[in-house]
């Protein structure tokens, strides 16, 4: 559960292409292949809980959702923007305190849709090419863990709170407002971690799913971890299926 996983002080960055460790290497790689080699690195923010950022490539930059802590010691949603060679070409940072950016989609115009929570509320906010705000929207309690594009608007992903078992898609025009919602996972604990299209149209979700509603603590002997994925089909028909982990 993302809203109880706190680290107090740590940090976060982002890698412009990631090192090559020798006991990780993938054997089956031709030995033509270049090896990987670190070009730089970039501190994002200083944060105090949920280190969960998201991050998206768009026009050869890399587009960065996560959050920083202020003077006060409270989360600001934070979205930023890095060029290949490591230089920031955009940043944006939430004016309300409270708030948390997991997920960013960068539009055809430059700027980029973030999705997060401003405290117990769903939220979306539109920067233009400029990082700057153009409008937040709220939606009902829990948090957005993934947006994708779609006709006319955007597909986000709703993790709601834990309490309530709310795991959605929301359908969401270009001016941000909700026209349409599908409920896919239902109990208590239930979450979507990530949306992405399909080449048929479908959508694909990655989400999580708790096999006891009751089950709030660590695992037990004997407790099973499962596996929800689930393919959908149009507007809110789901199917589901579930495994052992």
């Amino acid at each position: 559960n993302r809203r109880a996983f706190m680290v107090g002080g740590a940090g976060l960055l982002v890698a412009g292409v990631a090192g090559t460790f020798p006991l990780l290497r993938d054997t089956s790689i031709s030995s033509s292949s270049r090896p990987l080699a670190l070009q730089w690195t970039k501190d994002i923010g200083l944060l105090f809980s949920e280190p969960f950022a998201g991050i998206a490539i768009a026009r050869g930059q890399v587009h960065v959702a996560a959050h920083q802590m202020d003077s006060e010691g409270l989360d600001r949603a934070l979205g930023r923007r890095i060029d290949t060679d490591g230089k920031e070409t955009g940043q944006f940072l939430l004016e309300e305190p409270g708030s948390r950016a997991h997920a960013i989609l960068p539009t055809e115009d430059g700027g980029a849709y973030l999705g997060g929570e401003i405290g117990s509320d769903a939220m979306i906010t539109r920067v233009d090419k400029d990082f700057r705000p153009m409008w937040t929207r709220k939606f009902e309690s829990g948090s957005i863990s993934s947006i994708m594009p779609a006709e006319n608007g955007l597909i986000a992903g709703l993790e709601g709170p834990e309490s309530s078992g709310k795991a959605k898609l929301l359908f969401i025009n270009a001016s941000g407002q909700q026209t349409a919602e599908a409920t896919l996972l239902d109990r208590r604990g239930d979450s979507i971690q990530h949306v992405t299209a399909l080449s048929d149209g479908s959508i694909a979700v990655l989400g999580m799913r708790k096999e006891s509603p009751a089950m709030t603590r660590a695992l037990c002997p004997g407790a099973k971890q499962h596996e929800a994925k689930v393919g959908v089909t149009g507007f809110g028909k789901a199917v589901g299926h579930l495994r052992d982990a």
